[in-house]
Formats: C-alpha cells, structure tokens, sequence
C-alpha cells in the first residue's frame, strides 16, 4: 500500500488542552479502567494514563498487545511489504520482552497484574472490555506517526467504551509547553526550536519537570475473572550478548533506573560531552537510548535526576549536553506531526530529488560489513553482533550509504528499524532522511569522510581492530586509508567495492572486476523507477538518530556535529542558559577538539582534576 501525506489530528496545539489536568480528579466507583501499555511506553514512573485510570477507578486491568499484523507488528513473522526485511529484528524483539516482562514483574510486586495477549490490538481490546465488564475507559498514550494512528484509528472504532488518550511523558516538552501556535510554524532546524524551548518562561527545562509524575501511591486491584496469558519465545541463539559489547544490558525499567543510578553516582554526565563521540566501552556515551525506545525511563525523570545532580555535584558544559542530546527526540517527534508520510518518502520533507540508485548486492555488502571501507564495516558487524552502534558511527554509515554508494537512503532506515535496539521512529527516519540531504538539516550537501573521521575518532585503529580481527596485523594508518594489504579477497574485499567521493586514494574501487563488486553496467544514475514514486512506499517506511540510540539514536540521539568549529563555539555558547560551572571542565571543553583521549585516560584527568580542587577548598593543616 502506497501512502501520501496526511495533517495529523493535531494541526493546531492549542486545541487540545493537557487531558490529564481535566479528568485526573474525577472517580468512578465500581468501574474498571484499561490501561493500554505499548512497545514505547513500558515503565510504571511518569505514565499518565496509569496514574489516571488509578485516581479515576476502583479496579485496573493493565494489558500489553503483541501486535500481529503482517506488515506493521512486532512479531517475528511481521515483515515490510516493501523490502522484506523484519520489522523487528531478533535482538530488538528480545529486548521487547525483557521490558515486557520486567512490567509484569513490577506490576505483581505492587499486588497487581499485566495481561498480555497475542493479535490486533482494536480485537484484543475489544474482546477485553467485553470479558471484564463494566468498563469506564481506555487509557494511553497520544501517538503521531502514521501507523501508529491507522491503529489508534481502528482501536477507537472497535471499543464499546471511551478511549482517552494522553500526551504524557513520551516527550520532554508537553504540546501545552509547545512554544508555537500552530505546527506550520514550527521551524524545520533543530537550534531554532532548541533556542525557543530553553527561553520559554526563561527556562523550558524547568517546565519538563515540573510535567513529571511519579507512579501511583497504591495500585488498585485487578478483576479475578481476566487471565494473564503468557509472553512470546525468544530465539536465544541469535540474541547472546557479544563479549565485544558496548550495551551489555537487559530491558525493563528496572535494569533503566539501575543504568540511571549508576551514570550519576560515576559521575559520567561531567564527562559525557567529551567522551560521547567515542566508540568502545559501555560509558562513553548514556545508553539511555535504549530504554528510551521501550518507554522503560521517560526523557523527563533523566532531566529530573540531571537537575539534582546539577545542584549538588556539578553542572557545565558537559552536563548541560544530556539536556541538548535528549532534546533532539522532541524535535523529530513534533516533525513527525508536522510531516506526516513525508518522513518517509524518497525526496523526503523538503521534496529534493536525487539520483538514488538501487543496488540489492552493494546494500547487501552494506548490511554485511563487506564494503572494503573498514570504518564503515567495524561499525556495520557491531550492529550485526549486538544490536547497536554508536552515534558517531550512525552518522558515518549513513553518510557513506547515501553519499558514496548513493543508494536509497529508506533502506538504510528499514534495516536500522529492524536491527537497532534502540530503534524509535521519528529519531531514525527523521536523521536519515536529514543525512541523505532531503530533511531537516540546514547544510545542503553535508559529508563525511571516512579518512578523517577515522583518524579524529579511532586514531590506533582499537576499534576497528575489535570488530574485524582479521586485520589487526595492520597499521592503522592503512586501516584508516582502506589500504589493505595482505589479505585475501575472499575474506574482506579489496579494492573496496566503490571509491569514496572524497577523501579516498583515487585508484581505490571503480573495479567492475572485483568479485564483491556488482557495479557492472550500473552508472551513477541508474535508479529504480518503482522507488522514485513521489508519495514512496510504507508510512514509507523501508532505525535515532543517525541514534538515536542510538540512539544514541536516543538519548544521545544528536544531529551531526560536523559543523564549522567557530561557528559551533559562538552558538553553544550563545545559547547555553544553564548555570556554568566555574571548574576547568567548562573552560576545557569550548577550545577546538583536535584528537579524543581514550575513554580511561579522560575519567582518569578528571577525577585528578576534582581532587584537586577538593584539596584547595579545604583549610591548611599545620
């Protein structure tokens, strides 16, 4: 089914008053109310519908759908009409369940259930509503997407009862906190709408806090007459967890607010803006992206616990740029509602036309890690192996996909949705579509080289060297360059399967001879009329920020810092309202970056740093 462009339900952001300060203070004795969980909102804390349907009713069926659908569920047999790819993957579904089941485990210690069901969410509920009887309504989250309003759309169709959706804490700026009237007014570059957000009311931080809602004090009962039902099986053989991993984690809320607690106690954050760029390790970067995804944590609480933290420990530059990261996600999604389809259609929001081609053999390669390019391939098997992949590496592979091989960037987006842990939807197409050049970026033609970003961000080659072991007898220059020697074709391609647009050797690819190459009779141009629709296929969809989480795509889901670096100086430090610290760490972290330490030896040199400054603070001894 092709889609075209559609207005969401909420053109204008005033219409719709916070529906949680309307009806939260209204109870219902001897009613039931349904609280509808859905893959993105899986946690207890800072969930409006829960905290309503409780306040509101003297019994609460709390209920989870897998949903079934051939072509836009969860399950493992659900794949793209378009491409055939899962829609999620083994790692990303597994993760799924492991916050699934976390609720469940959550919910039975607060003396109370979650029914999960197999199947389309408006038969379950329905079916639901009648078997528990006397129901008042059903309670969840507010979606934009458009897939996931068809399904919203058809669940308000089937229910014999009122469903009341709620905006909630899936962003960090409510819509009532929205600084513009209208969505066609809402600015199409991300600094712009930063810039409006943190002076709302002077501060627009102060308002996502003050939007946080901690769980229910008590738990109503569930009724005795509904079953529980069981929860899918895992294919455990291709989900363990690489040694090699940067997210050895589980999902749940549980193991999130554990991650949470330990990022804080380490004192990370007062280092994250100079480690997130790394690419080894579990804490160069938040990984909050993760559990963001699944909704097990809200942006809200992380802002809340960042607040405190900035009060009693430390607040600078570094702090400050968890708050700029996590913003990112509000961004995409209130482009999601301002977009619509256009987020994932070929020429994308801005309606550019390029000379896409479609090569399935040089995709393939792509997916594999088998482009000759070793940056681009590191990056491609830790996806392949685990599931996730840095932010820096997001970026690098994307550019590298649509810039150098040219390929249709919706395919690049179909398999990070599939793959991806981290996976959430306007993160990722809206940073795909941004770096193929047809989003929401303000530079036309932005590029990365594989050279330099090489030489800036795996200088010794360490990570490269991780993920493709078989080339750790080379120096790193060679592995920067993609100049490999002494290796067997048919173990990793050589020369690489195309020539970089800049940056590269100029006798490196190009070779139609090369038995990893499918280039033959393929020019530049050639392109796939059925993909070139100007509507496209999926919502279209073919996984943020490009983590997103990821993140992330995430959490450290930010947009690409490949900008001039006076410029970038001039605007964070113009537009950084928070408190600045008055230690070294801020003062560090504003001069240009022309190399990233390793991830030990930055923790090292700051906590040397602290020391020493808790030693100037205390009195002389005699």
């Amino acid at each position: 089914m092709i889609r075209i462009a559609q207005s969401h339900p909420i053109p204008h952001l005033r219409t719709n008053p916070n529906p949680f300060r309307i009806i939260i203070s209204r109870m219902s004795s001897n009613k039931t109310g349904i609280v509808w969980f859905k893959p993105t909102d899986l946690r207890l804390d800072d969930h409006e519908p829960l905290v309503a349907a409780h306040k509101e009713c003297s019994s609460v069926v709390h209920c989870f759908v897998f949903d079934d659908h051939p072509t836009r569920g969860v399950m493992p047999k659900c794949k793209s009409i378009h491409y055939g790819n899962q829609r999620m993957g083994p790692r990303r579904f597994k993760w799924l369940i492991e916050a699934v089941q976390d609720l469940r485990n959550r919910l039975e210690s607060k003396g109370s259930k979650l029914i999960v069901r197999v199947g389309k969410p408006n038969e379950v509920l329905s079916e639901l509503v009648k078997t528990t009887g006397n129901v008042k309504s059903v309670y969840t989250h507010e979606e934009v997407y458009s897939e996931e309003l068809e399904i919203m759309k058809s669940v308000k169709g089937a229910l014999p009862c009122d469903l009341k959706q709620f905006w909630g804490g899936q962003t960090l700026v409510h819509w009532d906190d929205c600084p513009y009237e209208t969505m066609s007014s809402f600015p199409n570059v991300y600094t712009q709408f930063r810039s409006k957000v943190e002076h709302k009311h002077n501060n627009g931080r102060e308002l996502a806090v003050d939007r946080y809602v901690p769980e229910p004090a008590t738990f109503k009962p569930t009724p005795s007459n509904v079953t529980t039902g069981d929860l899918p099986v895992v294919d455990a053989n291709n989900t363990s967890i690489d040694s090699r991993s940067a997210v050895p984690f589980v999902g749940g809320e549980t193991a999130a607010l554990q991650r949470l607690s330990y990022y804080f106690k380490q004192k990370l954050p007062s280092s994250y803006k100079e480690t997130r760029n790394g690419m080894l390790g579990a804490d160069y970067s938040t990984k909050f992206s993760m559990w963001l995804a699944t909704g097990s944590i809200s942006a809200r609480r992380i802002i809340k616990d960042l607040d405190r933290y900035e009060k009693n420990v430390e607040s600078s530059r570094s702090t400050y740029w968890i708050w700029f990261e996590l913003l990112w996600r509000d961004f995409f999604r209130y482009q999601g509602i301002k977009q619509g389809t256009k987020m994932f259609q070929l020429d994308g929001p801005q309606g550019k036309t390029k000379p896409w081609r479609n090569d399935a053999k040089q995709f393939e390669m792509w997916k594999q890690g088998k482009t000759g390019h070793p940056l681009v391939d590191a990056n491609m098997v830790e996806l392949k192996t685990t599931g996730f992949m840095s932010n820096r590496g997001r970026q690098i592979v994307a550019s590298f996909l649509t810039k150098d091989m040219q390929l249709d960037w919706r395919l690049g987006g179909a398999y990070f949705e599939e793959v991806l842990i981290d996976y959430e939807c306007g993160s990722n197409w809206g940073n795909w579509s941004y770096g193929a050049g047809v989003g929401c970026d303000p530079r036309e033609d932005r590029y990365f080289s594989i050279p330099k970003q090489g030489s800036t961000y795996d200088g010794n080659a360490d990570y490269m060297k991780t993920w493709l072991p078989f080339l750790k007898h080379l120096p790193a220059t060679s592995l920067i360059q993609s100049r490999i020697a002494g290796v067997e074709s048919s173990v990793y391609p050589n020369p690489p399967i195309i020539q970089l647009k800049f940056g590269g050797p100029k006798n490196m690819g190009g070779n139609n001879n090369n038995k990893w190459s499918n280039n033959k009779g393929k020019g530049k141009n050639n392109t796939d009329s059925n993909n070139n629709n100007a509507n496209g296929p999926r919502r279209v969809r073919t996984s943020g920020k490009v983590n997103g989480s990821g993140s992330n795509s995430n959490g450290d889901a930010a947009k690409s810092t490949e900008k001039k670096k006076g410029n970038q100086r001039k605007r964070v430090q113009g537009n950084w309202n928070r408190e600045q610290s008055t230690s070294s760490t801020a003062t560090s972290s504003s001069s240009p970056k022309t190399a990233v330490l390793p991830f030990a030896q930055i923790l090292a040199e700051k906590k040397k740093k602290q020391q020493q400054q808790q030693q100037q603070q205390q009195p002389p001894t005699e």
